[in-house]
């Protein structure tokens, strides 16, 4: 049986400090420089956020370049056992 790279997203959620005169004038300035804003180091899963890609042109890609080592990636092999 083939093994196929499947594309998922989730969403992380987190916090960030950052200085300013008003809560207002923070959320402007986070997202007047957000390409700055680092990751959370206190991020948490976003729960039922995690979503499987369906878009069978990514799987088929990924899975070609991963097949001749040209994808920096290490999948999570996942063991799903089904009646198909």
């Amino acid at each position: 049986m083939a093994k196929w790279i499947i594309p998922v997203t989730y969403t992380m959620a987190g916090h960030i400090a950052i200085e300013a005169d008003s809560a207002e004038g923070a959320i402007r300035k986070a997202n007047e420089h957000i390409d700055k804003c680092p990751l959370c180091n206190d991020a948490s899963y976003l729960e039922d956020s995690y979503c499987i890609e369906e878009d069978t042109s990514l799987v088929e890609l990924d899975t070609d370049l991963y097949n001749k080592g040209k994808l920096n990636i290490v999948p999570e092999m996942v063991d799903i056992e089904t009646e198909e």
